[in-house]
């Protein structure tokens, strides 16, 4: 193999072929140089003739050369054809002519065609007989072909044809046996190797015929190796995909490789989806073949097909929810805005005093569960825009303290009422943040309500922000509550998620902390809770600035942030930070 050009040793079947010719050749060329001391000595001095006839002999290694260099053998067996020709033309020359028994020699060179695999390599070999022949004549006929047979010459063509139909033969019978080897190989490693992948393996020409598969054509097609050979395979490939399989077969010629997908038809007349994915077997050439492998994806895609659907399906009952959110939100603010309202105003005595205490405390009462119940209405829709994606924040610059403390001051009525102390730490009053000012006061408004709610009377509850190393914004609220279990902390922030707890002094729907992480999401950042059962919790926000935020969202026109009160608090075990 050393002989054979680096770049055609990865392929076997051309390497013996190449090998075969190399040694045909060289074998010839070293017979005639041995024969060469032997003439010497029994006729002694060549004539001028003779000698050119030796010369000529030397032909075959020079065609050996180049081929080894190149690799091109199409060419050497062109080459080797016309230098064939023409020793033996000169033989046939200096040994009589047309009565010449050297002419036999000219039936054995068309034993070059075995190496030759282009239909013009295959004519020009077989042509350079007659070309010779037709020389010979002429030369004959001219007078020029006269001369008596020279005994030297004569024995020298004979060992010449003895060797050369010797070589031919040995040479055919290696080719031979090595292509069939290569084309009937079932019985060895490889082979069965092949035949027991789950795929199909098949080596093809670039026009798409088949030569050789493995026995995975009847687990994949229902049919015989064999009969997929020529346009076997092409004849079981859909019409309208018979073209993408043809350029499948010129680019993976062209560029080394390619992938396509085709359908197939098995043996019941059904079409099934297949991959295919095509190399070209050692350098680009115009003999070179391809291999490839054909694997049935038909479940893969009906599976795709299936996630579509299901996919279009969600979208379609996410479009519906959106609008069934949109219109509760109408249809129960509407008249939960008139309840508070006229239930504050009742409340209040504004239309004259009640007889009895017990009236106002009705209307109180009414206003509140309304008010409890537009915060549920809130959280839902809030949750529900997150999910969806339809929850936008809009960055912008904002004092952050400025945020804490107006906070602190909606809250700080719920703290009192439940003898709890509130207290706060800020950034500073010059410390400008980027975030969504109204995204960030909600935050802090339902974190302050869980922690609030969950700490017992005489307790405290911080709400405070500071700068990370990275320089983001750590926001955190942190109580003195009994805390939450380590196994129940992963649970915090799932939607309708609730902990109970021996501080559970108001009901919810769960929904606080989620909102609380959505929010945070939306800001890139991220929400992390640490509890100590019996000493409290503090969750911590870390909001990145904003530039530095994945997703780039518009600003929006500078207005004043609406605050409502916050979410029922999320889980009675939750601690906010």
């Amino acid at each position: 193999m050393a002989a054979v050009a680096p770049q055609l040793r990865a392929d076997p079947a051309e390497c013996l072929r190449q090998e075969t010719f190399l040694a045909s050749q060289l074998l010839l060329t070293l017979a005639t140089l041995l024969a060469f001391p032997v003439y010497l000595y029994a006729w002694g001095k060549p004539d001028v003739a003779e000698v050119a006839v030796f010369a000529l002999s030397l032909g075959p290694a020079l065609c050996a050369l180049h081929v080894s260099r190149t690799g091109n053998l199409e060419r050497g067996v062109v080459l080797a054809g016309g230098a064939a020709a023409l020793l033996v033309t000169a033989v046939v020359l200096s040994t009589g002519g047309l009565a010449s028994p050297a002419l036999v020699f000219m039936a054995v060179l068309p034993g070059l065609i075995m190496f030759a695999r282009s239909r013009l390599a295959t004519v020009a070999v077989a042509a350079a007989p007659v070309a010779a022949i037709s020389a010979v004549a002429g030369l004959a006929a001219t007078g020029a072909a006269e001369a008596g047979p020279a005994p030297g010459a004569a024995l020298t063509a004979a060992l010449a044809a003895a060797a050369m139909a010797s070589l031919l033969g040995w040479s055919a019978r290696r080719s031979f046996s090595g292509q069939l080897a290569q084309s009937l190989s079932r019985g060895g490693a490889d082979a069965e190797l092949l035949d027991h992948a789950p795929d199909l393996v098949v080596r093809l020409r670039r026009n798409g015929n088949l030569l050789a598969a493995n026995a995975a054509a009847r687990r994949l097609l229902g049919l015989a190796p064999e009969d997929l050979a020529g346009e076997g395979l092409v004849r079981c490939i859909h019409v309208q995909d018979r073209p993408v399989y043809l350029q499948a077969m010129d680019t993976a010629w062209l560029d080394g490789s390619a992938t396509a997908g085709i359908r197939l038809k098995d043996g019941d007349g059904a079409f099934e989806q297949v991959e295919l994915r095509v190399r070209r077997i050692g350098e680009r050439r115009k003999d070179a073949d391809l291999v490839g492998m054909l694997r049935n994806v038909q479940s893969q895609v009906e599976s795709e097909a299936a996630l579509r659907s299901a996919l279009a399906a969600a979208e379609r009952a996410s479009i519906g929810k959106g609008r069934l959110l949109a219109n509760m939100s109408h249809e129960l603010r509407t008249p939960l805005n008139a309840i508070l309202g006229f239930s504050e105003i009742l409340a209040t005595e504004l239309m004259g005093k009640f007889e009895q205490e017990r009236h106002r405390e009705y209307a109180q009462l009414i206003h509140d569960s309304g008010s409890h119940l537009l915060d549920v209405v809130n959280a839902i829709l809030d949750m529900s825009k997150l999910e969806t994606g339809r929850f936008q924040v809009f960055p912008e610059p904002f004092h952050l303290d400025e945020a804490i403390k107006a906070c602190r001051q909606l809250m700080e009525p719920q703290a009192a009422q439940g003898g709890i102390l509130l207290e706060a730490d800020g950034l500073g009053p010059e410390e400008e943040v980027t975030a969504d000012p109204r995204a960030v006061k909600q935050i802090l408004l339902n974190l302050m309500s869980n922690a609030i709610k969950f700490t017992p009377p005489g307790g405290k509850v911080m709400v405070g922000a500071y700068r990370t190393e990275t320089g983001a914004v750590a926001l955190y609220v942190a109580d003195e509550g009994r805390g939450i279990a380590p196994e129940d902390i992963d649970r915090l922030g799932e939607p309708f998620v609730q902990l109970k707890t021996g501080y559970d002094h108001g009901g919810g729907t769960g929904l606080g902390l989620s909102v609380v992480r959505g929010l945070a999401q939306l800001h890139d950042g991220t929400m992390r809770i640490e509890s100590t059962l019996g000493r409290g919790t503090r969750v911590t926000i870390v909001l990145p600035q904003a530039d530095r935020m994945e997703t780039v969202v518009p600003v929006r026109p500078a207005r004043a942030a609406t605050l409502r009160p916050p979410v029922d608090a999320d889980l009675p075990d939750r601690l906010t930070a």
